[in-house]
């Protein structure tokens, strides 16, 4: 989602935004060069000597001016020069139009900001008009010298496209696969489920077909195809996901996806000391499909490294448009940005808890209080979680290379006061929570690694994550709380 900048009134010194706006470099915030992508860019004090009482003027807007590719499901963000009149910010001051029909929604303003929130989702491909009319007062009453108006289009409806495989597991041509394996194939948009079975994803050995159980996840858009006994050592496998597999609308594949493999040797074991791979998440502490949303009562929430939001951009702080206080965000916040990178992200978000899942499954627990867990892989096919005041232990054995991967099934539960442990060389960086639906932790919880989610993340009053908060379709929800990225 972009953001627009308005140049101020011609003859009239410059404007700057105050409220929301702050001159982040200045506060220590960003480090010289960084930015923030859905920010102002135009950002400082007013200037010495100014006119008072200027009315006020709008300084950005998200969607910005002219803007395509617009998520259907977005809210709309405007910035103003000055703290405004909440009481005159309303459905008939701030509207969005498609041609001469109003879209129906709510206002909500606060301070220098506000937003648009249509009750329904915005038709795709289409022009819309956003406008803030002449009506819009400051706080002392004056009103704006004229409307302002913008324009922004939708994105095409992702169900009008085929679906399609975007990251399968193990990839084509790899080699020295696990004879356990469990191939995966993470698609593109939800898919009807009936057409996932053992007639769309198969795998053979050249002429002979290997039999197999299919599962797909429609929240991690996952599907998984796991062999009924063990695979063959040293033999090349082909798996291949054929054209019966429809999305919800109906629409089949365009063409079948292969892709072909080689196992280990016989006897040889994988590696449990190989991190999953996370490809451009590396940098970023936060990634959601519906939003982040912060509130900064009882302390204030700072996220080091950046932040991704798609397909919906939505960013709150206590119920308003994020500011470069709610929360503080030291990196820079891609939100649905026109250059693809918080895209990206989820792709790469897919691909990695496809890797965590694949690896063959470890130890069954289940609640893991008071445990003290050497390195390897655990798995739960239900829940998993630490008990309140509870701790878990990861004792690396002095090894800088040791792994931990959980495998959840279902939800992943850290109760209030409970921490997750690293003692004898164990590093948050090699810690990974692979959660089918959603993770909740709970107040005043020391946390450590990253969450692949299918659903959410959230955070309670307090707690620190030294890692990564990352859901694929759902939000995150943070309370007074301090996300770390892991020190490599």
């Amino acid at each position: 989602m972009g953001i627009q900048s308005i140049s101020s009134r011609s003859g009239s010194p410059t404007r700057r935004a105050l409220g929301s706006t702050l001159l982040l470099a200045s506060l220590g915030l960003i480090s010289c060069g960084e930015r923030v992508v859905g920010w102002p860019a135009d950002t400082g004090l007013e200037d010495s000597g100014e006119p008072e009482n200027l009315p006020p003027e709008v300084v950005w807007t998200s969607p910005a001016d002219g803007e395509t590719l617009v998520s259907s499901g977005t809210s709309v963000f405007v910035n103003f020069s000055e703290g405004m009149d909440p009481l005159s910010l309303n459905t008939m001051s701030f509207t969005i139009q498609d041609g001469t029909e109003q879209v129906e929604g709510s206002v909500f303003a606060l301070g220098s900001s506000a937003s648009f929130s249509p009750d329904v989702a915005l038709r795709s491909d289409t022009l819309y008009q956003g406008m803030i009319s002449a009506g819009a007062t400051d706080a002392s009453g004056l009103a704006m010298e004229s409307d302002y108006t913008w324009t922004f289009t939708t994105d095409v409806d992702p169900f009008d496209e085929p679906p399609r495989v975007t990251v399968n597991d193990p990839f084509d041509g790899e080699e020295g696969v696990s004879l356990d394996v469990v191939l995966t194939a993470a698609f593109s948009e939800a898919l009807s489920p009936a057409s996932i079975s053992e007639t769309s994803f198969l795998l053979s050995d050249g002429a002979s077909s290997v039999p197999g159980a299919v599962s797909y996840n429609p929240l991690t858009l996952v599907a998984s195809f796991s062999p009924d006994s063990e695979l063959l050592s040293e033999t090349t496998y082909t798996a291949l996901v054929t054209t019966e597999v429809i999305d919800l609308e109906g629409n089949p594949m365009v063409a079948s996806h292969s892709w072909s493999f080689e196992t280990d040797e016989e006897g040889e074991e994988p590696s449990i000391w190989v991190p999953v791979e996370l490809g451009s998440l590396e940098n970023f502490v936060a990634v959601s499909g519906a939003g982040l949303t912060n509130s900064n009562s009882g302390g204030v929430t700072t996220l080091t490294g950046d932040v991704g939001l798609s397909p919906t951009a939505t960013c709150l702080g206590d119920g308003s448009p994020c500011t470069a206080t709610n929360p503080i965000i030291i990196g820079t916040l891609y939100a649905n940005d026109a250059k693809g990178v918080a895209d990206q992200a989820k792709v790469d978000l897919t691909a990695a808890y496809v890797d965590a899942m694949a690896r063959p499954p470890g130890t069954t627990v289940n609640d893991i209080s008071e445990m003290v867990l050497a390195p390897g892989v655990y798995s739960s096919a239900s829940t998993m979680s630490v008990a309140t005041g509870g701790t878990v232990t990861l004792d690396a054995g002095g090894d800088p290379n040791a792994v931990w991967i959980f495998q959840v099934g279902s939800s992943l539960t850290i109760n209030n006061n409970a921490a997750v442990l690293l003692i004898n060389g164990a590093k948050s960086s090699n810690v990974f929570w692979a959660v089918f639906s959603s993770s909740t932790i709970g107040s005043n919880v020391s946390f450590h690694g990253t969450v692949f989610a299918g659903a959410s993340n959230s955070v309670g009053t307090g707690s620190s994550v030294v890692g990564r908060l990352l859901c694929t379709t759902g939000q995150i929800t943070l309370l007074a709380n301090t996300i770390t990225l892991p020190p490599l």
